[in-house]
């Protein structure tokens, strides 16, 4: 924790505060001292100075992310959500192409169904028009002028 305060400049009683208020986390080694990765620094308080360590540590990584149980977990769980999310885009495909057919078949069953409707109205305008062409019986004379007739009125 001296060390770790020395690195960024502040009091250990400054970083202890940040620890009990969540600002900064802390891991313990496999004795159970309190230690303050670099990276976790560099989060809170922005710029440290590595010169100020005692022990040399690796700017790096990559060696001790690879072996990291933590990061093949995150690995394996990032594989996960790329395969599901993979499957999701492929079901989103397989929807869009089966919308798409019941579309184009709807499309043609309006039209076919414009096209009757077309050919049933020609048919009835021409039923329409013979109609017209036929002449008219004679109007039926009405039976009341005959009885009124009859009766002198």
């Amino acid at each position: 924790m001296s060390q770790a305060a020395k690195a960024v400049g502040r009091a250990r009683s400054t970083l202890n505060r940040d620890i009990a208020n969540g600002k900064l986390s802390v891991t313990r080694t496999g004795t159970g001292q309190p230690y303050v990765e670099i990276a976790e620094l560099e989060r809170a308080y922005g710029h440290v100075d590595i010169r100020t360590l005692a022990e040399t540590v690796p700017i790096g990584q990559d060696a001790a992310a690879e072996n990291s149980l933590t990061t093949v977990a995150l690995q394996r769980e990032l594989d996960l959500v790329r395969e599901e999310r993979e499957h999701e885009r492929q079901e989103a495909r397989t929807t869009i192409t089966d919308l798409r057919a019941r579309l184009d078949e709807e499309r043609s069953e309006r039209r076919q169904t414009a096209d009757r409707l077309a050919a049933a109205q020609e048919r009835i305008a021409a039923l329409l028009t013979d109609q017209r062409s036929v002449p008219l019986p004679p109007a039926r004379r009405s039976w009341w002028p005959w009885r009124r007739a009859r009766s002198g009125a």
